[in-house]
């Protein structure tokens, strides 16, 4: 109701690096295919990850463990 024009922005999407890039979207679509295969073939308690460039089903209780901290020297760290 204003004169100007208005725009929605989802920060998060902001704050992530901006829009996705073909790689993520891959990615999201292939993590996406193995978790509707897997709600297809009635598995439940598994979540779908990515293992290098391979997508596995892994039981939750493997995944959803303690806190994870990252080992101190690790090389991605700046």
């Amino acid at each position: 109701m204003t004169s100007r024009e208005v725009r929605t922005l989802v920060l998060g999407h902001l704050q992530r690096g901006g829009s996705p890039t073909p790689t993520d979207r891959v990615r999201a679509t292939k993590l996406a295919q193995a978790a509707t295969v897997a709600a297809h073939e009635s598995r439940d308690g598994v979540v779908s990850v990515l293992d290098g460039l391979d997508v596995q089903l892994v039981p939750l209780e493997q995944v959803a463990v303690g806190p994870r901290r990252v080992p101190v020297g690790e090389p991605l760290l700046l």
